[in-house]
């Protein structure tokens, strides 16, 4: 434990005060770390703040983070270890949503973090957090959190976790402003210039189809709207 003690007083660059001390004593004692996990801790801290461009984690930090490792039931160094690649993995996947999300990756805000955190946390991949953000930005014209979250919100209640779910019982209603001329927020992969289709009743019915040829519902008079969801063509 004197070890750890040490590890951590090098990382905050002072001696710890009695304050933290005991935090640090109740997680070795009281949750069961290990020195060795404390040490892993300390140093995945440091390299936290050497990420956000900060010279040393504060004692807080390695506190805080040490308790939600407890929580996880963290206790050896083996244990510590595999929190840290779950910690990696999950900052990669972060890192894809903001780039859908075309946010600055030097532009963090805890409030972003928060609602990306929440829905990842939901079981949403990151293209299906891409759709709720194109409706969101083609209803409000702009990316508004709070709205982009309750589309969010509302998939989770109706059990809706993936791409064909959401395109088939979650697709916008007419009425409102996808339906009243402007076009409905798709599928990445689908060439943006040729996601949109217009059928007789007025509303935009998403399809997959290759750039070249648009394939509108009058041309194959035989299909349904369901059906065209699994169309390409050239």
């Amino acid at each position: 434990f004197a070890r750890a003690v040490h590890a951590v007083e090098h990382a905050a660059g002072r001696r710890l005060p009695t304050a933290d001390l005991s935090a640090l004593t109740e997680l070795f004692d009281f949750h069961g770390l290990s020195p060795e996990a404390l040490e892993l801790l300390t140093a995945q801290c440091c390299d936290e703040a050497i990420l956000r461009g900060e010279e040393r984690p504060t004692a807080r930090r390695i506190e805080k983070l040490g308790l939600e490792w407890a929580r996880l039931g963290v206790r050896s160094q083996a244990d510590a270890v595999a929190a840290i690649r779950r910690m990696v993995r999950r900052e990669q996947t972060v890192a894809e949503v903001r780039r859908r999300l075309r946010l600055d990756p030097d532009a963090r805000i805890s409030s972003d973090d928060a609602y990306i955190a929440a829905w990842l946390d939901w079981g949403f991949s990151p293209a299906l957090i891409e759709l709720a953000f194109d409706r969101t930005v083609l209803n409000c014209g702009r990316l508004n959190w709070k709205y982009c979250h309750g589309i969010l919100e509302s998939w989770r209640k109706n059990g809706l976790f993936t791409m064909a779910d959401v395109l088939e019982k979650a697709a916008p209603k007419a009425g409102n402003r996808a339906g009243t001329g402007g076009p409905v927020a798709l599928h990445p992969l689908i060439p943006r210039e040729n996601r949109y289709i217009r059928t007789e009743l007025g509303k935009f019915c998403p399809f997959f189809v290759l750039p070249r040829k648009p394939l509108y519902k009058k041309e194959c008079p035989g299909l349904s709207y369901t059906d065209l969801l699994n169309v390409t063509t050239v």
